[in-house]
């Protein structure tokens, strides 16, 4: 019998050419290391594997649990957060009441004033300033016969402003009722777990709705609404992927890819399939180039949240109003000429006839347009001076369409 054997020059080559594979793995992964030490810097967020992500989001609910830190945020079983009555830091307080203020009002109005309601995110409530310097308190203090009564809460989308009103806003009878909505807002809609829309943030969950095919809204609860709920979710980080469902933000080329994990290839290729999907190429992405995308889930539920307010409102024998509110690019933008973020959802409001008022003009009439960013504070939101901006021009669309006479508050428009 003949013996067959493997030459040795085709053996080398496989064995190079397996070396040479190798390296080449290792040079890749090398670089793709460096590329996600300077994540951070270059694309403003880490790149982290799911056990990093997993054990942050553990120590932020032990956190949020723990009932020895008088927390801001608390639990709530219906909207996932709210702000803890009677909280106070600085200047940042809470009154008894549930509302940002350092005083309680009356069930009633008094005789002669005319009374709004303002709710919405951390817009509304005017995070990064103290309670004196928010634009609903501004408001107050600027026009004499107006009170203004702050439900804002940090991280809020429209869809809890809204179900907050349902749930408590005509208890202290307001003339007007303000929706607040910035383009932070949006994306919020479609989103059930916070650290799906951002991995940084505070681990909370929230409902949300979505829309059927005759346009009629229809509510997803609060996936968490226990604190039991919650230790559960401690004692085993992984059951956020249960609440996957009906969240546009989770993603699966991070949270299911078995090689995330292993290779820092593999993580910084998904991290940037992530941004350039939201971004640019996903059907349902919030955005088509600067304006927000009229075809999206989200701008579907928000519209369809926008009608059922003012709808409610009026049925409620109050005088609805949505507030535009602008952030610094939106500011920056129009003032180049340039079309604004949210136009989509003007032309839509219109169309419905869904009363508005976008601040964005209130800060175009200002001397200083070119020098926006006094009116922001580090964090993204109004400065004292943004807050004023706001007040002012609120004020005068608010008495444009109600006026209090011997009889109460009369809709004038």
């Amino acid at each position: 019998m003949t013996e067959l054997t493997t030459s040795p020059a085709p053996r080398r080559r496989l064995i190079l050419g397996m070396a040479a594979a190798l390296i080449a793995l290792v040079v890749v992964e090398a670089t793709s290391y460096v590329g996600l030490r300077l994540a951070p810097r270059l694309l403003q967020e880490p790149i982290r594997r799911t056990p990093d992500i997993f054990a942050e989001q553990s120590a932020k609910l032990r956190q949020l649990l723990d009932t020895t830190a008088a927390h801001r945020e608390v639990l709530d079983s219906a909207l996932g957060w709210r702000y803890r009555a009677g909280f106070r830091k600085g200047g940042d307080q809470i009154s008894a009441q549930g509302l940002r203020s350092d005083r309680l009002y009356a069930s009633t109005p008094p005789t002669g004033v005319l009374r709004v309601a303002a709710f919405g995110d951390s817009y509304v409530y005017g995070t990064e300033v103290d309670n004196a310097g928010a634009w609903p308190t501004l408001l107050e203090r600027l026009a004499p016969g107006i009170e203004v009564m702050n439900y804002g809460v940090g991280g809020y989308g429209v869809d809890q402003a809204y179900l907050r009103y349902v749930d408590e806003g005509t208890r202290l009878q307001p003339h007007v009722v303000v929706i607040g909505f910035a383009p932070v807002d949006l994306p919020r809609v479609v989103n059930r777990y916070r650290r799906f829309l951002d991995d940084r943030e505070i681990a909370l969950t929230k409902p949300r709705f979505v829309v059927g095919t005759n346009g009629a809204l229809s509510l997803i609860p609060n996936p968490l609404p226990s604190r039991r709920d919650y230790a559960r979710l401690v004692a085993n980080p992984e059951l956020a992927l249960a609440m996957s469902d009906s969240d546009q933000w989770f993603e699966p080329a991070v949270y299911k890819n078995p090689l995330y994990d292993w290779s820092a290839t593999a993580r910084l290729v998904s991290a940037l399939w992530v941004k350039v999907h939201r971004r640019y190429v996903g059907d349902e992405r919030v955005l088509r180039g600067r304006l927000m995308n009229a075809r999206s889930p989200a701008f579907r539920v928000q519209m369809a949240l926008f009608e059922e307010f003012a709808a409610r409102v009026k049925r409620d024998g109050a005088i609805p109003l949505i507030a535009i509110l602008p952030d610094h690019d939106a500011i920056v933008e129009a003032a180049r000429g340039m079309e604004r973020p949210f136009a989509p959802i003007l032309a839509e409001l219109r169309r419905r006839h869904v009363d508005y008022v976008d601040l964005t003009d209130a800060f175009l009439a200002d001397a200083d347009v070119h020098h926006a960013e006094r009116w922001f504070m580090p964090g993204g939101h109004y400065s004292g001076a943004g807050n004023r901006v706001v007040a002012t021009r609120l004020a005068r669309e608010v008495r444009a369409r109600a006026e209090v006479s011997d009889n109460g508050p009369v809709a004038t428009r």
